[in-house]
């Protein structure tokens, strides 16, 4: 996972946003993990672990990709001002969500076991659940407007944006 982050990253920020923009490559990231989390739960459901090692690997490529295009979206979703304070947010904000999620998800997986699923289903069900989550992401992806962020934080920066098509 930690090869496909990596890879991911530095494939992502030197050639991926260059050529297609800092939304679309954290849009890629997030479909990779939505395929890979779907390929999970079919495993699991299965019971099938030959793919798992390629599986695990895209997770961490979507991860990277994400990563390397949400970070740089959110740069651009800063106020010069406060670029030290949005960054801090985000990683902050990031950290705190990493706990939550693997308490809900823990919680998931030992709901589903106890309504009668084996533990590979109830993982099954978890992956699910997260490709779930994963799809909101991208509709909520959608809804990120830097240009409109910066007119109403920044007006003079408008025309270098424009021009950068953020």
């Amino acid at each position: 996972m930690g090869i496909g982050v990596i890879a991911a990253m530095l494939l992502g920020g030197s050639r991926v946003i260059p050529r297609h923009g800092k939304r679309w490559t954290t849009g890629l990231g997030v479909w990779i993990m939505i395929f890979a989390f779907s390929g999970l739960a079919l495993s699991a459901f299965s019971e099938a672990s030959s793919g798992l090692p390629v599986l695990i690997l895209a997770i961490g490529a979507g991860a990277g990709f994400f990563t390397v295009g949400g970070v740089a979206l959110m740069m651009d979703m800063t106020s010069t001002a406060q670029t030290g304070l949005f960054v801090g947010a985000w990683t902050l904000v990031q950290a705190l969500a990493k706990g939550p999620t693997a308490i809900v998800g823990g919680a998931l997986q030992t709901w589903f076991t106890r309504t009668g699923a084996s533990p590979a289903m109830a993982y099954g069900g978890v992956f699910l659940v997260e490709a779930a989550g994963l799809l909101l992401s991208l509709v909520l992806l959608r809804k990120v407007a830097v240009v409109e962020f910066k007119r109403s934080v920044e007006p003079e920066n408008i025309a270098m944006l424009e021009m950068l098509g953020s």
